[in-house]
């Protein structure tokens, strides 16, 4: 009889460390499980987050492709659109669409928004440049079109030799070095609603050169205006043709030999190169002639713009050597000039 009891006393026991087993892995389980309505919350805040991003990312492609529509467009000085703009202005014609306030200086665009790292830019962001006019500082300015990462940074803006166009700055040997920094003003908590922007279509792919030959000469009148810039406080030599040093003709025909472009090695020849236009007419490249006692040894200087301004040229000088100048402003270089030629 005593061991029956001692074997149901074990045996209930046993029931009862079980039961209590049993009952302290619920406890773990009501404890440690999933709670659902914490999921969807978090689930919910996702979504919310997406949708905000989403909205952002067709913000910034519906500004590129607005912006684009405009390449083309002169440029003119303190304009701000639709017909014209200068770099500042054009930004800030852009962004206005959407509802953006900004500026329409470049100096102030440069103190709007929050810097970013060059690496992080995105369509929309505004990259700002230093020391492309005589004036120190911030001087122009850009919006992005794309990151391409090692291939750079393309960007559309307004120039002042091809009025808006779009092009990949870290492979313009003019733009890269001047490059001062970039800002970012579309702020996610100040996202506008997107107005109505019919869509426009688009290449595949960015090309340099454009197919058609009045597009490759205005490139061509880029790039010599941009490599005379670069030249600018080298030395003046009477027979000099570069890349050290300069006569006037010289320059002229290091710049157009740099660009495959034939030109006499002298400044008689070249005065009979191309075709003669009025001033008012130079365009980036074209050669401008002096007065001179003996025709044979005309100063020549090289047209970098033509705006209300007037005309500025680059030429080599033998008081001062390279410089850049507006000889629309000059009283000693206006009243000398001779004729204007078009080689391109």
């Amino acid at each position: 009889m005593s061991s029956m009891r001692l074997s149901h006393g074990l045996m209930y026991s046993c029931m009862a460390a079980l039961l209590l087993l049993t009952a302290c892995g619920g406890s773990r389980q009501a404890t440690t499980g999933y709670d659902r309505s914490e999921g969807r919350k978090t689930a919910a805040r996702a979504a919310k987050g997406a949708a905000t991003d989403d909205a952002e990312a067709r913000l910034r492609q519906e500004m590129v492709d607005y912006a684009r529509r405009y390449v083309g467009k002169r440029y003119k000085y303190a304009a701000r659109g639709p017909n014209a703009f200068d770099c500042s202005g054009f930004t800030c014609y852009v962004y206005n669409n959407f509802d953006l306030p900004l500026s329409p200086s470049s100096r102030v665009q440069a103190t709007e928004g929050e810097r970013i790292p060059m690496s992080e830019v995105q369509p929309g962001d505004l990259i700002f440049f230093k020391n492309t006019t005589k004036r120190k500082g911030i001087s122009h300015v850009a919006m992005v079109v794309s990151n391409e990462g090692k291939e750079g940074v393309v960007v559309i803006h307004s120039t002042t030799s091809r009025g808006v166009m779009v092009q990949n700055i870290h492979k313009s040997s003019y733009w890269r070095p001047k490059i001062a920094f970039a800002r970012r003003v579309i702020l996610t908590e100040t996202l506008p609603p997107l107005p109505d922007v019919e869509p426009v279509a688009m290449p595949e792919k960015i090309v340099d050169i454009p197919t058609s030959v009045g597009d490759e000469v205005d490139v061509m009148r880029s790039r010599i205006a941009d490599m005379a810039r670069q030249q600018i406080g080298k030395s003046y030599a009477y027979s000099g043709s570069g890349p050290d040093d300069f006569a006037s003709w010289g320059l002229a025909f290091y710049l157009y030999h740099e660009q495959g472009i034939a030109l006499p090695e002298d400044s008689a020849g070249q005065a009979r190169s191309g075709k003669k236009i009025e001033l008012k007419e130079a365009r980036p490249g074209d050669l401008v002639f002096f007065k001179s006692s003996d025709a044979s040894r005309r100063h020549v200087a090289v047209v970098v713009r033509n705006d209300r301004e007037g005309v500025t040229v680059v030429h080599s000088t033998s008081s001062k050597g390279v410089i850049e100048q507006n000889i629309s402003k000059s009283g000693y270089w206006l009243p000398r000039v001779a004729f204007v030629r078009s080689v391109l």
